[in-house]
């Protein structure tokens, strides 16, 4: 609210040496809503629910799409709308909600470049992350990696055309990351562990100077169900449980090859970028539990064609029955 009212000519206390590396994509876009509607926290709010939804909608169009059965888009979706965690995301005035939205709009855009390679769509999908640059570097430094190896993985693309579309993607990648306003300043690997330990400081679920099997082990599985040290503890548990079968279920669809892993390339490097960063650089359990929201929605969708699968098992043999003579019938076959 501050900055909206200095745009309106009003005084108020903002202090650029130590507060200009709050300014990012968030704050601009608060701004922008404070300074025409006025200092309410409810239009973000709205805004934030807004954007939700479009992650909702997007989480299924993507699982449709990977699968090619509507019912893995339902259950993705559904599963995206009703995680606690990205729920209680979308409802906060945080900059989780929009990074999240942008995530799924460049993952979204290399599926449907997967299935429709266009040159047009490798720098709209570079521009769609531009914004990112300053919520998160290492999501933004990590796709405008995973969209140039996108390219080059996908199926049906002629050699020029590939060669064409993969040179764009390369030059278009390397100039945003020598030019992003927001660098690491990591060095080396020791500033990494600085970077953990610093996080593990003061915290209760401090991890950040455990070996590095067991920071990956926390980084699945944290925080854990079985040992809660309060009754706050036991609120993620249901959540926790989900995630759990989310992960088996994406590993599962990603070794077994039901769909394609050209076509699953750009949600599987994605979120195991992601799940590598975060063995390097994360240093306690609430920190990651945030953090790791980037990528649950999409374990999610590469983990619902599993789930159809599974519930299709379930249904009553004559109603698989009936869904094949039906979509038979759709198709002219008898």
């Amino acid at each position: 609210t501050r900055l909206a009212r200095i745009l309106h000519g009003e005084t108020a206390p903002f202090a650029s040496s130590t507060e200009g590396y709050l300014l990012g994509t968030f704050v601009y876009l608060e701004t922008a809503i404070f300074y025409l509607l006025g200092p309410k926290a409810l239009y973000v709010e709205m805004l934030n629910a807004v954007m939700g939804g479009m992650l909702v909608t997007l989480a299924f169009d993507t699982a449709r799409r990977l699968s090619g059965d509507l019912r893995a888009g339902v259950i993705g979706g559904t599963l995206v709308a009703v995680y606690p965690s990205l729920v209680l995301w979308s409802a906060l005035n945080l900059k989780d909600s929009v990074l999240l939205l942008l995530i799924a709009i460049v993952l979204w855009l290399l599926v449907v470049f997967q299935m429709k390679p266009r040159l047009w769509l490798v720098p709209v999908t570079f521009i769609a992350l531009l914004p990112a640059d300053s919520l998160r570097t290492y999501i933004f430094v990590g796709l405008s990696l995973v969209i140039p190896a996108t390219v080059v993985l996908t199926p049906r693309l002629g050699a020029r055309d590939k060669t064409l579309m993969t040179a764009l993607a390369v030059g278009l990648s390397i100039l945003l990351l020598t030019t992003q306003s927001n660098p690491t300043g990591l060095r080396s690997f020791s500033d990494l562990d600085a970077e953990r330990n610093a996080m593990g400081v003061g915290a209760n679920t401090n991890f950040g100077d455990q070996p590095f099997h067991i920071r990956v082990f926390y980084v699945l599985l944290a925080p854990f169900p079985w040992s809660p040290r309060r009754i706050l503890d036991l609120l993620p548990v249901p959540e926790m449980l989900l995630w759990y079968a989310a992960l088996a279920g994406a590993f599962i669809v990603a070794v077994r090859g039901s769909v394609s892993w050209r076509l699953l390339a750009p949600l599987a490097l994605f979120i195991a970028g992601s799940m590598a960063v975060f063995v390097l650089a994360e240093g306690n359990v609430g920190t990651l539990y945030r953090h790791r929201a980037t990528v649950v929605p999409f374990v999610l969708v590469l983990a619902s064609p599993l789930f159809a699968a599974a519930l299709n098992w379930h249904a009553p043999k004559q109603s698989v029955a009936a869904d094949a003579a039906r979509l038979a019938n759709q198709r002219g076959d008898v």
